[in-house]
């Protein structure tokens, strides 16, 4: 990789897929470039991430998702890395993808590069209904078409952070995130991922908190208030 580029894992209350996680991130990455932020987990999830050798930020207390990914693309950037991919600790991103998003940062033509499940058969039907909706907002939005706006298999250069005020500190940082990289004329490429989701794994999204999350995010940004 021509471009220091690094792993973040945020995790929240262990999953029985992140060591398989780990262990396909490690077929890529060195140790010292794999990070797993653990958002107040009740239980030792850190400890199984740290056997690994990788490095690990631990919160005594759960802050949300967007919170964790800002802690890591800070720790990163302190680092002096200029990229960094981010993924989910369950096993729904598939670490094969990796090399779809080194090769995408080594090609340099954008600032972020989202995943994008083009097949979304996979997805329970809720979730596909939720993915769609949310998507089509974002665009309308950004001004711009977003595929994917929930999607956290991403990339992004570390610099894209500072001089911004953040709002979401849960899963709609993501989408909040979208948001100002369209508002700052970012460049945005999209590239297929794999669709996963494990029989019997239960989500962390609460539909009604969320749902009023996303739409204080979307008044902000009609109003001028983000």
């Amino acid at each position: 990789m021509n471009k220091p580029t690094a792993i973040i894992i945020p995790l929240y209350r262990y999953s029985q897929h992140l060591e398989t996680v780990l262990q396909g991130c490690l077929r890529h990455f060195p140790a010292d470039r794999i990070l797993v932020v653990d958002d107040g987990s009740p239980d030792l999830a850190s400890a199984r991430a740290q056997k690994y050798g990788v490095h690990v930020l631990r919160y005594p207390v759960n802050r949300g998702k967007g919170a964790a990914l800002r802690a890591g693309i800070d720790f990163w950037r302190e680092r002096k890395i200029s990229w960094v991919i981010t993924l989910d600790s369950d096993g729904q991103h598939d670490v094969a993808d990796l090399p779809a998003f080194i090769s995408a940062i080594a090609a340099g033509e954008a600032d972020v590069i989202l995943g994008w499940r083009k097949n979304r058969s996979a997805m329970p039907v809720d979730r596909r209904i939720s993915n769609t909706l949310t998507s089509w907002i974002i665009s309308r939005l950004a001004r711009t078409s977003i595929p994917d706006s929930q999607c956290g298999y991403r990339a992004l250069k570390t610099d894209l952070l500072p001089g911004h005020r953040w709002f979401e500190d849960g899963f709609f940082f993501e989408s909040e995130f979208l948001l100002k990289c369209a508002g700052n004329a970012c460049q945005i490429k999209y590239i297929p991922v794999r669709t996963i989701y494990h029989p019997g794994d239960v989500s962390s999204i609460r539909r009604f908190p969320d749902t009023a999350r996303f739409i204080r995010l979307v008044i902000r940004r009609i109003t001028g208030r983000d």
